[in-house]
């Protein structure tokens, strides 16, 4: 293979078609080049005993490859996916990472629909609410509201007027001092409290954590203990239910949604929601919305 310009040096035709071409980083980047039958030569190669031996065993590790049948692993059994290689450990129980997070997901989402089912038909089962001062952990409830999920009674709601003077500019919610002096103490509001918490077996929040330390810290500065109680915090679940990846790197951990926007996504009715009462509805809502999607992702915003 000679370039043109070789050739006109060699004193010889350029053809009228090219053989073949090479690229070059310098312009003009393509260099044709052109096939001269009269320099062909014939060409014997005689390997090293060393070479010919590598090359036997590389050899027979091909042929033992190709001989086994890596199909079980190599190739996704729902997409038909197949690794670039064999050896890459990328199908698992014949399934790829993408179709097993799919199966994996699905049960966990099926799990949830019988979980929220079964709470709805829970006599004694709950959902609460509290509005607090912050979110410190030296923040008191203000405000509290219990739901049965059975019946959607709304068992408990008031605001509670709390022992010390508050700095307003940090509550969660501006409550008007006209209502809140009218307000019962958390001590008052015990008294009706305890016997609905302990008529109750399973109490039921969107972000159970908080509301739980919440209160459980208000009450300790009454002399007061929780009763014990199977809390589960409907945050979470929905957060597996919805599946939206909080990272690239953690596909297996989900975003939480705020209440509002899981309702949102669920096309649940509601409205602006102004207080404790208004929340464990929508929750409420929610947790019907999952008992009945039949184990489906389903995606608002599609």
């Amino acid at each position: 293979m000679h370039p043109a310009g070789e050739l006109l040096r060699l004193g010889r035709e350029i053809p009228p078609k090219a053989d073949g071409c090479a690229y070059q980083l310098r312009e003009p980047h393509w260099l044709w080049l052109y096939y001269d039958e009269r320099e062909i030569a014939p060409f014997s190669y005689a390997p090293s005993p060393k070479k010919t031996l590598r090359a036997r065993v590389r050899a027979f590790f091909k042929k033992e490859e190709d001989d086994y049948d890596y199909t079980w692993y190599t190739r996704c059994q729902i997409c038909g996916y197949k690794p670039f290689d064999p050896y890459a450990g990328l199908i698992d129980e014949g399934l790829c990472r993408t179709c097993r997070f799919q199966r994996d997901w699905g049960r966990e989402v099926q799990d949830i629909r019988h979980w929220a089912q079964g709470i709805l038909q829970d006599e004694h089962a709950i959902l609460l609410d509290t509005e607090t001062t912050g979110l410190q952990k030296h923040d008191v409830v203000i405000e509290l509201a219990l739901l049965s999920t059975s019946d959607r009674r709304l068992l408990y709601h008031s605001l509670i007027r709390p022992g010390q003077p508050i700095s307003w500019e940090r509550s969660l919610r501006h409550v008007p001092d006209k209502q809140m002096r009218s307000a019962p103490t958390f001590g008052e509001a015990w008294q009706d409290v305890l016997p609905i918490l302990e008529n109750s077996s399973t109490i039921i929040s969107y972000n159970a954590d908080f509301h739980r330390a919440r209160l459980a810290w208000t009450a300790r500065q009454y002399g007061y203990q929780l009763p014990p109680l199977r809390w589960e915090c409907l945050m979470t679940r929905y957060a597996v239910f919805y599946a939206k990846p909080r990272s690239i790197t953690r596909p297996g951990s989900f975003g939480w949604q705020s209440l509002n926007e899981a309702c949102r996504q669920q096309h649940t009715t509601g409205s602006l929601m102004r207080d404790a009462s208004e929340h464990v509805k929508a929750a409420r809502r929610l947790l019907r919305a999952l008992a009945e999607k039949e184990g489906q992702h389903w995606d608002a915003s599609r």
